[in-house]
């Protein structure tokens, strides 16, 4: 991939993480993988590494829910996992090359000016969401 379009598909995951809908349209052609499998690896994606606590957080499950996730994507070989070296309880997981490609061919589909047009109709619903939710 070339580094045009991979710094638009970090712009685009970055827009796209405040609504999971633009994922359902985005993906649902061809993927086997639920969303939220998806979803993981586009948030390592963008930020490089991820806690098992932070993964919980950010989807709103239990750590053990996070930890199954991430399981199923390491048996895929999609993330690594590994424990930090001062505190064995504290579990890091990262995207692996192949996990990388995987989200890399979600997008490769598009022309560089298809993916630019997206992210800025994702901004402005974005911005537009965040007006109403500053109405109600």
């Amino acid at each position: 991939m070339n580094a045009r379009n991979e710094i638009i598909i970090q712009h685009l995951i970055g827009e796209m993480a405040s609504n999971k809908y633009f994922i359902n349209v985005l993906l649902h052609k061809q993927e086997t993988l639920n969303d939220n499998l998806i979803w993981l690896m586009m948030k390592l994606k963008k930020r490089g590494e991820m806690k098992i606590t932070d993964i919980s957080t950010d989807f709103y499950m239990s750590p053990a829910a996070a930890t199954n996730m991430s399981d199923k994507l390491k048996v895929l070989g999609f993330v690594t996992k590994s424990r930090a070296h001062n505190d064995r309880r504290i579990v890091s997981v990262r995207l692996t090359q192949e996990g990388a490609a995987y989200i890399n061919a979600l997008f490769n589909t598009y022309s560089y000016e298809q993916l630019c047009s997206l992210q800025q109709q994702i901004s402005t619903i974005n911005t537009s969401l965040e007006k109403i939710a500053k109405i109600i």
